[in-house]
């Protein structure tokens, strides 16, 4: 039985490392233009939902960054997208951005 403890957790902590890189190079993907937004605001969504957000939260922090001040510069695609603005909205505004409420003319601080 002990044999199979120690197997299973190496086997888990080597499910969780690949789970690590597959998410920093989803974040990379979206730095260069390889996500779209709403596929990389899911992403953070599902990562907090499933209570590991403190694992990446400088990356978290950096992309929403980017995200914020993409947003402000283009006012992306994505504005007539009820689900993605109100995900937009929610991400940046948890994790300390200043974001106006008004018809989605976000306000970055």
């Amino acid at each position: 039985m002990e044999g199979f403890d120690t197997s299973f957790s190496m086997n888990c902590k080597e499910k969780v490392e690949k789970l690590e890189e597959k998410v920093m190079t989803l974040f990379i993907d979206y730095e260069n233009g390889g996500l779209i937004t709403l596929q990389l605001l899911e992403l953070i969504d599902d990562i907090e939902r499933m209570g590991l957000g403190y694992r990446f939260q400088p990356d978290i922090t950096r992309v929403l960054s980017k995200v914020a001040s993409k947003h402000y510069a283009t006012k992306e695609e994505e504005e007539d997208n009820l689900h993605a603005v109100s995900l937009e909205f929610r991400l940046l505004r948890q994790h300390g951005f200043s974001v106006s409420q008004g018809s989605s003319n976000f306000i970055y601080g």
